[in-house]
């Protein structure tokens, strides 16, 4: 593994470095072509010549140099920049192959440490299989560790194809599409000119044809939905390799990801509404690293989807430490229950009732009656739906060094379990009103990333607080 000299990546990088480049200085050609006294057509080759011949230049400038103990970046060229990464301090490994990746034989590495900022993470953005093949095995040097050669049988879980279908099936990212499609539409209708787009509202008179069209519209973010979850893990795969956690996925672009065992904080096993009735959980770690993909307020999936009656049992196979089977929850009593929907139904009516005033609006638009009531019933009921909801799925039991606790976050119902020695602080809120009540907000913080994660177990009766509060400070 061991190399004399400092080492280019793969020649195809050239093609990322100006890439960048143009992205970075495509406008500097056209603001070129405005100098007097030059043919703006010469300016404008002579600034895209400049644009790649600097992307090449920082091609040129970009060089690692990978050694038994420790990895070495050197990038920059007007400033140069020199990271070291010893092997004891890598984290995570990350590495993504796009579909035009593939018969090239790259791919894009992510390295991380477990610093902040941005000088505790390296990206080489092109490297052959060999260089991937050796950082897996200066990170598996560094991850050897004598108790975890106890166990010859390494856990491998193979995600089903059936289970993949129902998954991205059951996504509910499918307004976040929508929600794509309404400000794609928005650009359009302001580029066009306004007598195009009124002639087009003008020709849809027909409240079917309203109604069709949404029909279409819903269905193609369906499509676009699933399709993006489906090729995003297909072929999931997760294994156990000493004290590294592997898992690959991806049908066009195929991503690579290592976590060491000992960066996981806790485990959640998380459904929306939908899975929930399909008994379907996805399982998710909380690290104390940056590895989450592209989002710092996500958790990093172990498992996209699992029976949520097995979910348990697997992350036993892969975290022996962690229970076996899940213990019976402690619920919220009837005071706990009647505060936690009271508070919950006047919360989200405040935003129901002004989407009930613009669905009215609408409808009286069309001069239909029944579907403003059926709507307005809709938006004014559902508050109060939700709070039972969230009511009959919180819920806590201490089982061992572990807490188990159920909540719901953003319509999804999660089931944690936290270790005791990872928990950062635990702490018991009360308010005036709580009090004559004889009831507790306790809230569980852990390390993740730069930040924490805090769970909040809400209007818990007060000695079960002080049985957590308890537990959690004894030795």
């Amino acid at each position: 593994m061991k190399t004399s000299k400092n080492q280019h990546l793969s020649f195809w990088a050239v093609l990322i470095f100006i890439w960048r480049s143009i992205k970075e200085w495509w406008s500097l050609p056209f603001l070129l072509t405005f100098i007097p006294h030059f043919k703006p057509v010469v300016v404008l080759i002579l600034g895209c010549i400049a644009i790649i011949l600097w992307g090449f230049a920082r091609y040129l400038a970009f060089t690692f140099n990978l050694t038994a103990d420790r990895l070495d970046v050197h990038s920059g060229i007007l400033v140069r920049r020199h990271r070291h990464f010893p092997a004891n301090q890598i984290q995570t490994l990350n590495a993504d192959q796009q579909f035009w990746m593939r018969p090239l034989h790259i791919m894009s590495v992510t390295v991380e440490t477990a610093g902040h900022g941005p000088e505790a993470k390296a990206k080489l953005p092109a490297v052959n299989q060999k260089t991937w093949h050796d950082l897996k095995t200066l990170k598996y040097a560094a991850s050897a560790d004598a108790s975890s050669a106890a166990k010859p049988d390494q856990p491998v879980y193979h995600l089903s194809s059936h289970d993949l279908l129902v998954f991205s099936a059951s996504s509910l990212g499918i307004w976040a599409i929508l929600a794509g499609i309404y400000t794609v539409f928005n650009r359009v209708t302001d580029v066009l000119p306004r007598r195009t787009v009124d002639r087009a509202f003008s020709a849809i008179h027909s409240v079917f044809l309203w109604v069709g069209l949404a029909v279409f519209i819903v269905l193609l973010g369906f499509l676009i939905s699933f399709l993006l979850i489906w090729q995003r893990y297909y072929g999931f795969q997760l294994t156990r390799d000493k004290q590294l956690l592997h898992a690959k996925s991806g049908l066009f672009n195929l991503s690579h990801f290592s976590l060491p065992v000992r960066r996981i904080q806790a485990v959640i096993m998380r459904a929306n509404i939908v899975r929930q009735f399909l008994k379907l959980v996805t399982v998710e770690a909380v690290i104390a690293t940056n590895a989450a993909k592209d989002e710092d307020d996500k958790n990093s999936t172990l498992i996209p989807v699992v029976r949520a009656s097995q979910a348990v049992k697997i992350v036993h196979e892969f975290l022996p430490e962690y229970p076996d089977q899940a213990p019976q929850l402690n619920r919220l009593t009837a005071r706990g229950r009647f505060s936690l929907i009271n508070i919950t139904f006047w919360r989200w009516l405040i935003v129901s009732l002004p989407l009930a005033a613009c669905s009215s609006g609408m409808i009286f638009y069309f001069k239909l009656a029944w579907p403003f009531y059926l709507v307005s019933a809709i938006l004014l009921f559902w508050p109060l739906a939700y709070g039972r909801f969230k009511a009959n799925h919180t819920g806590y039991a201490v089982s061992g060094d572990f807490l188990v606790a159920s909540y719901v976050r953003l319509f999804n119902v999660q089931l944690a379990l936290f270790p005791k020695e990872k928990i950062q602080a635990i702490s018991l809120d009360q308010s005036i009103f709580m009090s004559s009540n004889n009831l507790n907000h306790v809230e569980v913080s852990l390390r993740k990333g730069t930040s924490e994660y805090e769970c909040r177990l809400p209007y818990l009766p007060a000695k079960d607080a002080q049985k957590i509060n308890g537990w959690y400070h004894q030795q």
